[in-house]
């Protein structure tokens, strides 16, 4: 055997690059004791003991079958060079897509395991955040009850509207007269569906939902009509007037 190894890595006619290719499929190898404990569960409770015994001594004899291969690949390289690197290329691709996987796996687990803990804090504790909870199905913004709020369908949109599956609510007030499906959030407080537009939790009297946007900087409201701070019509600047 040892005069096997040392040919292998002193024959002139094979290049040192394949040579060490080559124990690339020797690396499952390293799997050994793993494979070793995992068998020893073969013993629980078995059929044929003598069967198992077989099986256990089998496949915990799979680096010989990996030698075996290698030094068989190492004389195939003499007939065919080409083909002889195809098993060792196999192994090396096997070997660096199991890798990235097992690392990959690692981080996405780890930090699954950190988002689901973060979660059953949330859900003991109650906190949805911006000052709401959930306790015995009953929503609480501070400690005051959410009037008709669905406690199993809540969200916190950001820190001033929330809603539910039927209802907007403006800091935990409810809008009861929002068009549900049209209604979208704008900057500055606002907000609009296809009727009305609305400023925190306050209609917007008289204004033009179809018309209706706010200024990026300013956060002044403006539609056909004119312009609106805080949600009181006013006069237009002209900047505004321009935009």
């Amino acid at each position: 055997m040892k005069h096997r190894i040392r040919n292998y890595f002193k024959s002139a006619d094979i290049p040192t690059w394949f040579k060490i290719l080559n124990l690339v499929i020797l690396i499952p190898a390293l799997l050994c004791p793993f494979v070793f404990f995992t068998t020893i569960f073969f013993f629980d409770n078995p059929e044929s003991l003598f069967l198992t015994f077989l099986l256990f001594l089998a496949v915990n004899a799979y680096p010989i079958y990996l030698a075996l291969l290698a030094f068989g690949n190492y004389k195939l390289y003499r007939r065919n060079k080409y083909l002889a690197l195809v098993l060792p290329m196999i192994f090396l691709l096997a070997f660096v897509k199991g890798t990235v996987y097992i690392v990959s796996a690692r981080e996405f687990f780890t930090r699954t395991e950190e988002i689901n803990n973060e979660e059953l804090r949330i859900i003991a504790s109650g906190d949805l955040g911006a000052g709401f909870k959930k306790e015995n199905s009953i929503v609480y913004f501070l400690d005051t009850i959410v009037i008709n709020a669905d406690a199993a369908t809540f969200e916190v949109i950001s820190w001033h509207w929330q809603k539910d599956k039927s209802t907007y609510f403006y800091r935990g007030k409810p809008l009861p007269e929002v068009d549900y499906k049209s209604f979208i959030l704008l900057q500055g407080n606002y907000a609009k569906d296809k009727n009305k537009v609305y400023h925190e939790n306050d209609i917007v009297p008289g204004a033009d939902p179809v018309t209706f946007k706010v200024n990026d900087l300013t956060h002044m409201g403006k539609d056909k009509f004119g312009c609106y701070v805080d949600g009181e019509k006013t006069d237009c600047p002209e900047a505004v007037k321009k935009d």
